[in-house]
């Protein structure tokens, strides 16, 4: 072999090595490129994940806008990485901060969303629950309440943690909610209060008996629990 082809050949073999190496970084780039992209994949997905069971639990949310921004942001980069020397430059860069903003909003907009789902404690609170305590027919509802009311506090902490979290925490708060809903709709007017009052201290009167109270205890299937009985003077 001549010193020409040597050198040929050297050149040659140069060539092949800056190919490489030029691969190689382009390929160590790319690796930190997804590394940096995946973390805020993952939190857009997340989010649309979260939105979307709120939605199917009945509570409003937005539907996702369009973001034509970050779709010409998208379509210049994948651009510049066909053409180098297209002058964009900062594709990359642009593209990963409209991203990395979206993330944010995306995860702000549903942490408020899901924060606000809070249940009024004043409709299922211990005072409230206790002016139907004594009443038979409700024995079983405010049982309920307390045991899906415990439920719910049990898991209303970790509603931020994931997905299986949020769907557990949506659950039980549908189920107490409805609970609630029921209880408010258990109208329980004064003198029938009274009524159950005295009956429980012993100083009921068949005088206490009257007309409007009669219709409640019959319309809550108790009228046939009522046992009359004399006291010895």
């Amino acid at each position: 072999m001549t010193i020409l082809e040597r050198c040929s050949q050297v050149q040659l073999e140069i060539v092949r090595l800056e190919t490489l190496e030029l691969a190689s970084k382009e390929a160590a780039r790319d690796r930190e490129r997804h590394d940096q992209i995946q973390p805020l994949r993952i939190r857009l997905e997340e989010g649309a994940e979260r939105a979307k069971a709120l939605r199917q639990s009945g509570v409003p949310f937005p539907s996702w806008v369009s973001q034509p921004k970050i779709l010409t942001l998208y379509q210049d980069y994948s651009k510049a990485l066909e053409e180098p020397d297209a002058g964009k430059r900062n594709a990359y860069g642009n593209f990963k901060a409209a991203l990395s903003a979206l993330a944010d909003t995306t995860s702000e907009q549903v942490k408020k969303a899901i924060d606000g789902l809070s249940i009024r404690t004043s409709d299922i609170d211990d005072s409230t629950l206790k002016q139907f305590e004594g009443i038979p027919s409700l024995q079983d509802k405010l049982a309920a309440v307390r045991r899906k009311r415990a439920d719910y506090n049990a898991v209303a902490s970790a509603k931020n943690r994931s997905i299986a979290d949020l769907l557990t925490f949506l659950a039980r708060r549908a189920e107490l909610l409805s609970l609630a809903e029921e209880l408010r709709h258990e109208h329980l007017p004064n003198e029938v209060r009274d009524f159950y009052q005295a009956v429980h201290s012993g100083k009921a009167t068949i005088g206490m008996l009257t007309e409007p109270i009669r219709v409640w205890l019959e319309t809550h299937d108790q009228l046939k629990d009522l046992r009359i009985t004399f006291l010895p003077r």
